[in-house]
């Protein structure tokens, strides 16, 4: 294997040595690459340029402090360029700091950083070398790269006489696996240590108070010299970890001096901070050091975990002058502290009180194993304990530590929490970001929400959803084809050989029957949850950047709170750039909701009766278009109800979508698209318009009305008539359109519409205005030649409908992660001017023959199913998995167990894959006006090939092709091609 050892000393502007021994020689290795030989550990050309800018810029600069004024005096200066430096003149010196001064922009491509085996901050200031004799290993970890620049730093003194005081056998141990450590600064005791709990101090008391387990939390009068006492009638201080109310509501408040009286020797000390006065963040910040080590610089409370929330922090070290030291600084205001709980430690023997293994609990009581983030691409199976297991690899927005996020204003970004319990039951009792604080006070909001609060957004840019899982028993049919395992998705692909002619039985595709992740419930209608023990818990986080957000850092902190009382807090941080994206998304988008479906299951009828029911029936299709709109895909219907309607114009529940209003805060509504009209509507979809059986002239007089009334009422609209759905009638279909041609009035302005595929449509049926073509394979020239007559021609457009692997991603819920993010970058590749998909409410696989689907509890939505085939699973006639159904009902009055009761839908995770895809497109627009030349380039290399592209492998027969899929399934390269376009943006 290819160690990459690179210059990775690039990374350090600074190189403080500060050793207090004897004359010392420090020998930083860096070991050069061969470019050819490493070619391959680079996951595009853009991570190699990358990887080349860290490289040359920088100089190891070694100097000595001077003084406390930061004065400094250059001692020496390395070129980069060499195999290695030798560093030598460095008496009077007591530490070796490593403080890393690359530019920004550089910095932002680190994906992680380990010393000696120890994980750091992605962003670490400094850090600090062992002083003994021996090796450090340096690893660096960059976005793209396949395998991290390793440095070796050799630490070797020498006496008076230049001799090596060293000898060879005195080297530190290797590398081992990365280690966040719990505490500031010593490792947790070990089982093997004696552990006794000496004091539970009950800061700012004034008298002792016992809690659950015995415990007296005595007043800390005996042992502080200045801070005042306060008490706030305030309501509960959630997740209080078994510390009494009456505790944590108390404060000492002020800059506090602590002075606890304790023999030499090892402890533990746990400081509980809340935040009683405070509602928003930098009216109180402070230092807290103990024992004189700062253990927490400028801490913000409300920024960091909010109001009425515990935070503990945490420090192990020695005490050897009899006394315990704790001091707050306060900085803003008063600093406060709630509660202190101190133990010590020794060596040898059992705990000085064992704790019995407990009995695990069916309902929960256990501790998570494991918690992790990563973008919810890679998809999670609900068995897989990769954290446990120490195969949670750090990606773009974890770096084993914290989640790192990069947004545009008028943006929704994203992140996925996995929660892990690998040997017992957990119950999760809490889980919030509950806010987000950024420059000058200003904060992007979580909230609480239940009901028909679930559906307003109003300061509520923070949202949390519960993902709920399905099962795959087969695979999907419509999505791909299984002759060659290369179309099938990833997780679900056999082992094969040569040009994909798998082996093997459905038990050998790695995802077969396993639970891939789909259902995106808000999290407020599953807390408190339970996770079974040899599983996961997904919890997906949704954060909305207002236009007006100002541009900088946001922090806050993530809290997640067990039942036995175990707080988990992950900093979150997010930096909002400096533009905005669009209101009006580039990727143009069509989908349709059903009517009938969606009434039965809300209101257990078809064709809603009597007033309530109708009005009800309105405000829920008014709230899928809603959430829609947050994922910014436009919807599209049929125009039923259930009164008659002879008019030729959209239903009166369409006037607010089409105008706008609809989408503003009097209705709940704050996201992209603030108060813009719903930009599509279709005439008589699928085939519904009611004048098919008349003439030329019929079609003149109705397409007329309609035109007259989107002129006169919502003029912006694109509208079109759909004429007929997937039909070989090419001359009926363009009959029709011929007669619309050749209106000499105002309805010729109306373009007609077909699902036909794109070839066909040019040699067919000339007089089509749009084609919306639905392709695995085709004949590269033939696709092609159609595609650039129907967008040269004025009037005509060319569309695509639904996704089929290997010409683009699918939607099938088993596809790979970032099928429906790439499927827009083709969309703008090829220059289709809408993607269409047919179904988001199909509840009723009347087409497969079998009903009603239990959508919460069946991946299988489409087909047939005629048994199981030992090769691919269930299977039968187009045996599909979440085909048509993107949203889940709120309300499931057929299915009443699977019910959540809320008048609105429940979202998958596939609409929020597709609108990365939607966003990263109004980037793709923004930096091709900006470098056209260098835009064009990330998307051929993102995408390759794609729709027709690929081509076939018989010409004579154009429906199969033997080849992989082009574009790449890791969700880091498709956020190291946005990271490449917000720097061409920002370039401008």
């Amino acid at each position: 294997m290819i160690i990459l050892r690179l210059l990775p000393l690039i990374l350090f502007g600074l190189l403080l040595l500060e050793l207090q021994l004897t004359p010392a020689v420090l020998h930083a290795e860096s070991i050069s690459i061969d470019s050819e030989i490493s070619r391959d550990l680079f996951r595009s050309k853009r991570a190699r340029r990358t990887f080349r800018r860290f490289t040359g810029r920088e100089r190891v600069r070694i100097i000595e402090k001077r003084d406390q004024v930061r004065r400094a005096r250059l001692i020496s200066s390395e070129s980069l360029g060499s195999d290695s430096s030798v560093i030598s003149n460095l008496s009077g010196l007591k530490r070796i700091i490593l403080r890393l001064k690359a530019p920004q922009r550089l910095r932002k491509k680190i994906r992680r950083v380990t010393l000696d085996g120890q994980l750091k901050r992605k962003r670490f200031k400094r850090l600090l070398l062992p002083r003994t004799c021996g090796v450090s290993t340096l690893k660096i970890w960059l976005h793209g790269v396949r395998a991290p620049i390793e440095h070796k730093i050799t630490r070797d003194f020498n006496d008076h006489n230049g001799q090596s005081i060293c000898s060879d056998g005195e080297t530190d141990q290797e590398e081992q696996d990365p280690v966040v450590s719990p505490s500031p600064s010593r490792p947790e005791p070990t089982p093997s240590q004696q552990i006794e709990l000496i004091y539970t101090i009950n800061a700012g008391g004034t008298s002792t108070v016992v809690d659950g387990s015995g415990r007296n939390w005595i007043p800390d009068g005996d042992f502080v010299s200045s801070g005042s006492q306060g008490t706030y009638a305030v309501p509960e201080v959630f997740g209080s970890g078994g510390i009494p109310q009456d505790v944590l509501r108390r404060e000492r408040y002020g800059s506090i001096n602590y002075e606890i009286p304790l023999d030499s020797g090892e402890y533990k000390v746990k400081l509980h901070f809340v935040e009683l006065f405070w509602s928003r963040a930098q009216e109180r910040v402070f230092d807290v050091t103990v024992e004189g080590i700062q253990v927490k610089s400028a801490l913000d409370l409300f920024a960091t975990v909010g109001e009425l929330v515990p935070y503990p922090v945490t420090f192990q070290g020695e005490v050897v002058d009899g006394s315990l030291s704790i001091e707050l600084d306060s900085l803003v205001n008063w600093g406060t502290l709630s509660a202190i709980e101190i133990w010590r430690i020794g060596s040898g023997g059992e705990p000085t009180e064992p704790t019995p293994t407990p009995t695990p609990d069916p309902h929960g009581g256990g501790e998570l194993s494991g918690v992790w983030a990563n973008s919810g691409e890679d998809k999670v199976t609900r068995d897989e304990l990769r954290y446990t297991l120490g195969q949670a690899q750090p990606n773009y927005v974890w770096d084993g530590e914290k989640v790192t996020l990069k947004a545009d204003k008028n943006e929704v970004i994203a992140f996925n929490t996995i929660l892990e319990a690998a040997t017992e039951v957990v119950e999760i009792n809490h889980f919030e970001l509950s806010h987000l604080s950024g420059p000058g006070g200003y904060i992007l909001h979580n909230g609480a929400a239940e009901g028909d609060e679930l559906f307003n957004w109003v300061d509520r840019e923070i949202e949390h959803f519960y993902v709920r899982y399905l099962e795959i028993k087969g695979l999907s049919r419509l999505f791909y084809e299984h002759y060659d395992e290369r179309h099938i998705p990833s997780r679900l692909q056999r082992p094969y050989t040569g040009e994909g002619f798998g082996y093997g039985s459905w038990q050998d595709r790695p995802g077969a029957n396993k639970e891939f992740p789909d259902i995106a419930v808000p999290l407020d209608l599953e807390l408190p949850f339970t996770i079974a023990a040899g599983s996961n818990q997904s919890i997906w986080t949704d954060i909305f950047v207002p236009k007006d957000a100002p541009a900088g850092d946001y922090s806050g902190t993530l809290q997640i709170v067990e039942s036995g009382g175990e707080v988990r807090t992950i900093l979150v941080e997010l930096e909002v750039l400096n533009f905005v994206l669009p209101d009006e998304p580039n990727s143009k988008t069509m989908l349709y909701l059903g009517y009938m479906d969606t009434n039965l299951r809300y209101l257990g009828e078809a064709y809603p009766q009597g007033a309530y029911n109708k009005a009800l029936s309105e405000k829920i299709r008014d709230r899928h278009f809603l959430i829609a709109r947050r994922h910014k895909i436009s919807l599209i219907d049929s125009n039923r109800g259930s009164d008659a309607w002879p008019h030729d114009a959209p239903r009166p529940a369409w006037n607010s979508r089409l105008d706008g209003s609809l989408f503003t805060a009097e209705n709940g509504y704050d996201g992209p698209g603030i108060g813009l009209g719903n930009n599509v509507y279709s005439i008589g979809t699928y085939g519904t318009w009611s004048w098919q059986g008349g003439d030329e002239a019929t079609m003149w007089e109705r397409t007329d009305n309609w035109a007259s009334w989107f002129h006169d009422n919502s003029p912006e609209t694109e509208i079109f008539l759909y004429l007929i759905d997937e039909s070989s009638d090419y001359e009926q279909t363009n009959t029709w359109a011929s007669w619309m041609d050749s209106n000499p009035g105002i309805g010729s302005t109306i373009p007609s519409f077909a699902t036909a595929s794109l070839p066909s449509a040019m040699h067919h049926m000339p007089n089509l205005d749009i084609a919306a073509g639905w392709m695995a394979t085709g004949i590269t020239d033939q696709w092609q030649s159609a595609a650039d007559y129907l967008n040269a021609t004025p009037g005509k457009s060319a569309y695509m409908y639904n996704g089929k692997r290997p010409a683009a991603g699918s939607f099938a819920i088993e596809d790979d992660g970032v099928s429906l993010r790439q499927l827009p970058w083709a969309q703008y590749k090829k220059n289709i001017s809408r993607w269409f998909y047919w179904e988001s409410t199909y509840y009723n696989n009347f087409q497969g023959g079998t009903g009603q689907t239990d959508v919460f509890n069946s991946a299988f939505t489409f087909g047939t199913n005629t048994g199981f085939n030992p090769v691919i699973g269930e299977t039968g006639w187009n045996y599909s998995n979440g085909d048509g159904v993107l949203f889940y009902p709120g309300t499931d009055t057929v299915f009443p167990d699977s019910s959540y009761g809320i008048k609105g839908p429940i979202v998958s995770l596939r609409m929020k894959h597709w609108r990365r895809g939607i966003q990263d497109v109004d980037y793709l627009t923004l930096a091709a006006a900006v470098d056209p030349v260098a835009t064009a380039q990330i998307v051929q290399d993102m995408n390759p090939e794609v729709l027709w592209e690929p081509g076939v492998s018989d010409p004579g027969d154009p429906t199969w092709n033997r080849t992989d899929i082009s574009w790449s399934i890791d969700p880091d390269d498709w956020e190291d091609a946005r990271s490449a376009l917000i720097d061409i943006i920002l370039d401008n």
